[in-house]
């Protein structure tokens, strides 16, 4: 007979995918699994993978959209309506000991959930970023982002213990009274090797969104003078593609669509440093943590959300418009100095990564 407690955890996103959001829910899980029996209820996007201790219950599998980063649609509307339904479904057939939202969707869900089950539960709060930060990248529309502000208040108000993923996050003063921990982003370290036939390149691993800032960066290194090629990991857009076409960088990048982690693992692992271009939103991005696990200096536009981890001269080097190419050539020159830098700064983001700190924290 399994005497395991029982978790439900929300997920309102695509799980498994190679995606911060999704790396995040994947290493809390790992966490829990050993100790706990975990019921994951999820979107219908993604692909299942094998975590023992680990029952995943997907929204219908007919219904796949097409979903935008950090954009609220009406596609992600119908998908927590039903994300709710199987929610409902499981609380009649089994008893929780802890409610589990991950990211603001989820959060909301489990909310609803412990504010109606009429039974006292733990309600714990994944939090990968704040629902405001999500909006600025996304809409600049204020009654819209106040009514989810209030939402976030109510949720943060419930809950007996908040996982925060940025230092940001532990100053900021809406979790002043709350049980909280920092917990970085843990990423798979395996290595598959993905056969490229260049020898000097840089790397950007991730979505192609327009505040990644994809496009201003490929405007400036265009004008680059130098033999290093760059190599682009993800679901790149259209325009991207035009972009490069019409100036004549096809021989200067590489698109290589979307890759598994253990891949995007080889390319960063053998590229000389990594981009992190950047121009929107508050929150930091968990591409730096992969960068710095296999310390790597990063090539960054100097803006707040990119400074979570990286220190100029450091283990980064930080450009704007007007500094790109002395910047593009300064990081070139000291790759082994920074990469040293790179590799201390991953040390201390293994340490954020103890199981034993985790457990501890969270059973508080």
């Amino acid at each position: 007979m399994n005497n395991k407690k029982r978790v439900l955890m929300i997920a309102g996103m695509p799980f498994f995918k190679e995606k911060g959001s999704s790396l995040r829910v994947y290493s809390v899980l790992e966490n829990l699994s050993k100790r706990y029996q975990v019921d994951l209820v999820t979107y219908s996007l993604g692909r299942d993978i094998n975590i023992p201790n680990v029952n995943i219950y997907r929204t219908p599998l007919f219904y796949k959209p097409n979903l935008k980063v950090s954009k609220p649609t009406i596609s992600k509307i119908i998908l927590d309506f039903l994300l709710l339904l199987n929610v409902l479904k499981l609380s009649f057939l089994n008893r929780y000991d802890i409610i589990h939202g991950e990211d603001f969707e989820g959060a909301f869900i489990a909310y609803l959930f412990k504010k109606t089950s009429g039974r006292e539960k733990k309600f714990v709060y994944n939090l990968h970023n704040r629902v405001c930060d999500n909006l600025d990248i996304s809409t600049g529309n204020v009654p819209f982002k106040r009514f989810f502000l209030f939402i976030e208040k109510l949720i943060i108000d419930s809950t007996n213990l908040i996982i925060l993923n940025w230092r940001i996050y532990l100053k900021d003063p809406v979790f002043k009274d709350k049980n909280k921990f920092l917990y970085y982003d843990r990423i798979n370290g395996s290595v598959k090797k993905y056969n490229l036939r260049i020898n000097k390149y840089i790397v950007y691993s991730g979505n192609f969104e327009e505040y990644q800032g994809v496009k201003e960066f490929l405007n400036e290194y265009k004008n680059i003078d130098s033999n290093i090629k760059l190599v682009l990991v993800g679901d790149y857009t259209k325009n991207i593609l035009e972009l490069i076409k019409l100036n004549k960088l096809n021989r200067q990048v590489i698109l290589t669509g979307p890759l598994r982690t253990e891949q995007t693992n080889y390319l960063i692992k053998n590229s000389l440093f990594c981009v992190l271009p950047r121009i929107r939103g508050k929150q930091p991005s968990t591409k730096v943590i992969h960068y710095l696990m296999w310390g790597k200096p990063v090539l960054a536009n100097k803006i707040e959300a990119n400074q979570e981890l990286l220190e100029e001269g450091k283990n980064a080097i930080f450009y704007d418009v007007d500094s790109f190419n002395m910047k593009f050539k300064e990081v070139s020159k000291r790759i082994v100095e920074l990469s040293l830098e790179a590799k201390q700064t991953s040390q201390f983001i293994y340490k954020n990564w103890g199981y034993d700190e985790f457990m501890d924290h969270y059973e508080t």
